[in-house]
C-alpha cells in the first residue's frame, strides 16, 4: 500500500519540482564517536572482549584520541597492559583492517613505540600485521537478511525518503529518484551505510551505490562489523572487490 505522507510529498514535487523531506538527523554521528571511544577505553585497559564488541559495532581501529595525539593502534605498544594481552589486541585490530603504518602526533609509528618500550611480543604481532593483509570471509555461511528487510527501516530517519523513492520508482519519476538518492547520500553515516547500500541495490540507485562503495574503501574496518554479515553475498563480494582494488 502507498504511504499517504510519501504520496503527498510526490504530489508536491510534481507541482513544484522540489523534494520536501525532513532534515537529516545527526545524533547517529554522536553514537559513532561513542563506539570509537568505547574501543579506545577497551584497548587502554586491555579488555579484549570489550574491544571485540566495539569493533563488531563498527568502531574505527584507527580512531584518534585528540587529547593525547595517539590512535588506537598505538596504545598496545605503550607500557601498562600485560604484553601478551597487548599482542592479542594487535592481532584483533589487524583483523579489523587497522593501519599499523600510521604515525602518532609526535611522528612515532606503532613499531617505533613498541621498540622504544621493549615490547617484544607486540613487535612480533606488528611484524605479522605489516607483512600480511587480513582476508575478508565472504564465503562464510551467514544468516541472510529477511525478504521484508525494508520493514527494518520503519521509524528510522531513512523511512520517509525510502517511501518517496518507492513511489517515484513505480511512477518512473527519474528526476525525483535522483533527488531521493541525493538526500539519502547526505544521510550516510557508519550506522546507516549497510541500509543505504541495500536501498541502492533494491532501487538500482547507481549514484548512491558508488558513494556507499567509496565509503567502504575509506572505512574498510566496516567490513568487520556485524551488520556486514547480514548483506546478501553478492553485495559482500562487491564490497570486498572494491576494497581490494584500492
Amino acid at each position: 500500500s502507498c504511504n499517504p505522507a510519501a504520496f503527498e510529498t510526490v504530489l508536491l514535487y510534481m507541482y513544484t519540482g522540489r523534494l520536501a523531506l525532513p532534515p537529516h538527523q545527526i545524533e547517529q554521528q554522536v553514537d559513532e564517536i561513542a563506539v570509537d571511544l568505547d574501543l579506545l577505553q577497551a584497548v587502554k585497559r586491555g579488555n579484549l572482549a570489550a574491544a571485540t564488541h566495539a569493533l563488531s559495532c563498527g568502531a574505527d581501529p584507527n580512531f584518534l584520541d585528540s587529547t593525547t595525539g595517539l590512535r588506537v593502534v598505538h596504545l598496545p605498544c605503550m607500557p601498562g597492559v600485560p604484553e601478551d594481552v597487548s599482542g592479542q589486541i594487535v592481532t584483533l585490530l589487524w583483523t579489523a583492517n587497522a593501519d599499523f603504518s600510521i604515525a602518532a602526533a609526535n611522528g612515532a609509528t606503532p613499531a617505533r613505540l613498541a621498540a622504544a618500550h621493549g615490547r617484544k611480543v607486540v613487535m612480533a604481532a606488528l611484524v605479522k600485521a605489516l607483512r600480511e593483509t587480513p582476508c575478508f570471509s565472504i564465503n562464510e555461511v551467514y544468516d541472510e537478511a529477511p525478504d521484508d528487510w525494508k520493514s527494518l527501516l520503519e521509524d528510522s530517519s531513512l523511512e520517509p525518503a525510502l517511501h518517496v523513492l518507492d513511489i517515484a520508482d513505480q511512477l518512473g519519476l527519474t528526476h525525483l529518484c535522483l533527488l531521493c538518492e541525493q538526500w539519502l547520500a547526505r544521510a550516510l553515516r557508519r550506522a546507516s551505510i549497510f541500509d543505504l547500500l541495500r536501498i541502492s541495490d533494491e532501487f538500482h540507485c547507481m549514484q548512491l551505490r558508488l558513494i556507499c562503495l567509496h565509503y567502504f574503501k575509506r572505512h574498510r574496518h566496516c567490513c568487520k562489523a556485524a551488520a556486514f554479515k547480514s548483506l546478501p553475498k553478492e553485495l559482500r563480494e562487491e564490497i570486498v572487490w572494491s576494497c581490494q582494488g584500492v
